[in-house]
């Protein structure tokens, strides 16, 4: 919003808001709606973002809410894979990590799924990694109760195709090293770029959607 030439106001900490006196989520988003365009909410409990679009006068965007979805990561994955490929059909993707608990993930495999018709196979197994165009790691999700490590390993690298990628939406643990930082194939910087481009574009469409209806518009992502 800030590259955009717009304001932001922030709730960092709860801890000096209403919500520390006992407010629910409902009248947060109402009040703050008053004072701005776009609310963008990340939230630890699944399900808030669409709780906070039933009430909001303003669209709200969901950065995250808990262990349900990401959908503006998906956004720019999506947009990060057609970048290399100029296609996101008929691919084969593998996810590696805390699937149950990743958030990232859910978005994503639920816009593969539906809209890109792409390859899905499950393991459990990271030492049988299939051959993939897209390897997508995630880490284990250790503040949500997850346990447990994983790493890629040369002996993994060996084995990926040449001209896949290696995506995360970070930030990462042990799960990749520093030392495949530098393989053509990572491209988990990419997608932390992108993440900007891809979110200024989607503040600027929301605002041009409302400013076009000469009202606030209920939008919600």
């Amino acid at each position: 919003m800030s590259k955009l030439g717009g304001e932001t106001i922030s709730i960092n900490d709860v801890n000096y808001s209403s919500v520390a006196k006992g407010e629910n989520l409902e009248d947060t988003i109402v009040t703050m709606g008053n004072y701005s365009d776009i609310i963008v909410l990340r939230s630890k409990t699944a399900g808030d973002a669409q709780r906070a679009a039933m009430v909001s006068t303003v669209p709200i965007i969901n950065a995250g809410d808990g262990s349900g979805e990401h959908p503006t990561q998906t956004l720019l994955d999506l947009y990060t894979i057609y970048e290399k490929y100029r296609r996101t059909e008929g691919l084969t993707i593998t996810f590696l990590g805390d699937i149950e608990n990743g958030r990232t993930v859910h978005s994503l495999h639920r816009a593969l799924e539906h809209w890109c018709k792409c390859h899905f196979r499950e393991t459990y197994n990271v030492d049988d990694l299939p051959k993939s165009d897209v390897y997508y790691f995630t880490r284990v999700q250790k503040e949500r109760g997850s346990v447990g490590s994983y790493q890629l390993t040369e002996q993994h690298v060996k084995e990926m195709p040449e001209d896949c990628m290696v995506m995360h939406p970070f930030p990462r643990n042990e799960e990749i090293p520093q030392w495949f930082d530098n393989d053509p194939r990572a491209y988990y910087f990419e997608q932390m770029k992108n993440g900007l481009y891809v979110r200024m574009a989607l503040l600027s469409q929301y605002l041009r959607l409302s400013s076009s209806d000469g009202i606030a518009t209920p939008h919600h992502l």
